[in-house]
């Protein structure tokens, strides 16, 4: 099978170990071409990470006519897999998508709950907008577009209709796609449920913490000012500050140890010790091994990674908690829909608070069934295979069929 991956990110390592890897792992020909100079060209200009080991072949494209122009010139025995969302701004090229006349299809992982998802999350000042988000779409789809599904296909506004949607959720965010009522929708776990089938398929190994007798907390870290996803973007304001974060972590980690509970920092997986992880110095830290801690803990304390599914999946109790500096922001938004996900409490550790191990262990078994099937394993798939297990047959057939 040869696969045409159409990407608005740089051909990286990250992408490169998440989408290519298996698909050439599994003996498919690949191809990658990223449009980042088109779509979003003043992070392009700074964000030029070098080619990964075993890169397959690439382009990148610096002009919507010359992208146009190449789609339209595509095999039938090429399947397309285009991960770019639909607005506004993509609207021209899925207009000239409609040139192709092979099997296309999108991604659509939804792994991160987003506030729109939930409209007692809102802000009042933002609640019409956000309302009419979750609805029909953001805004800018809006101007542009209508809101697309089945019922109100891509076809109405000039553009083909993807032939499958791949999502991992019982209810998809739909309109960040074309698509029609001939478009499959193809239901896998999120791509974060490989990390758990693996692990369990190795034997389930332990982080290395040795068990001391008193109670685990597990905080995951999972945001500073530098993280690398907002550093390669230019000009993206970063209102999360060393000063707003860390003195609050700290000032929370050792509450926790007051009342006699031992303390180790989940290390995001990229973080740096320079301006990040030497904030935690005085504190037990284990990097790379976040799923193996989470299965030790008694109580995991989160933000906003999505790494809190491994606690969903371990039934593991999770408190929740934000800052001032977050709370003036949209990851504010993502941190409450979080807590009312897991109906945890929510705690702004920037001002004043009292922790309750007691109330904090409880575990709701049902919202976490709930957060489950929308954010990572839907009902119906296969628990014991990874996304590609179950993804890669299923795109051979569409080719075949198609």
């Amino acid at each position: 099978m040869k696969c045409l991956y159409i990407i608005g990110a740089r051909y990286d390592l990250k992408f490169h170990a998440t989408y290519v890897a298996p698909a050439l792992s599994a003996g498919h020909e690949v191809e990658v071409w990223e449009t980042m100079d088109i779509f979003t060209p003043v992070s392009a200009k700074k964000y030029r990470p070098d080619a990964p080991a075993g890169a397959c072949p690439w382009k990148s494209f610096a002009r919507l006519e010359s992208l146009s122009r190449a789609i339209g010139q595509v095999g039938k025995d090429v399947l397309v897999i285009n991960l770019l969302h639909y607005d506004k701004c993509t609207h021209a090229f899925y207009k000239a998508c409609r040139k192709f006349d092979g099997v296309m299809i999108s991604f659509h992982p939804k792994n991160c709950p987003l506030p729109e998802d939930s409209l007692r999350n809102m802000y009042s000042r933002d609640f019409s907008l956000r309302a009419l988000r979750k609805n029909f779409g953001s805004l800018n789809k809006i101007k542009k577009t209508v809101a697309l599904s089945s019922s109100s296909p891509a076809e109405l506004v000039g553009v083909r209709s993807v032939n499958a949607l791949v999502v991992n959720s019982v209810r998809p965010r739909k309109s960040c796609y074309p698509i029609g009522p001939k478009t499959r929708m193809i239901m896998v776990p999120s791509m974060d449920y490989d990390e758990f089938v693996r692990w369990r398929r190795s034997g389930s190994p332990g982080s290395g913490i040795v068990p001391d007798g008193r109670p685990l907390v597990a905080y995951i870290d999972s945001f500073s000012p530098r993280h690398p996803d907002y550093l390669r973007r230019p000009g993206h304001r970063r209102p999360i500050t060393e000063e707003g974060l860390y003195p609050h972590v700290r000032k929370l980690l050792e509450k926790f140890k007051n009342l006699g509970m031992r303390v180790v920092v989940a290390a995001h997986p990229r973080a740096q010790r320079e301006g990040w992880l030497e904030y935690y110095d005085g504190f037990e830290l284990v990097q790379g091994k976040t799923l193996p801690l989470t299965s030790e803990a008694d109580l995991v304390v989160n933000m906003y990674s999505t790494a809190i599914s491994f606690a969903a999946l371990l039934g593991k109790a999770i408190l929740t908690v934000t800052t001032d500096e977050f709370e003036t922001y949209r990851l504010g938004g993502i941190i409450r829909h979080y807590a009312e996900l897991f109906g945890t409490r929510l705690i702004n550790i920037s001002g004043e608070y009292d922790l309750d191990p007691g109330m904090d262990m409880k575990v709701d078994a049902e919202r976490y069934r709930r957060f489950l099937e929308e954010y990572v394993v839907p009902p119906g798939v296969n628990m014991e295979l990874t996304f590609w297990e179950q993804l890669l047959p299923q795109l051979e057939g569409l080719l075949t069929d198609g």
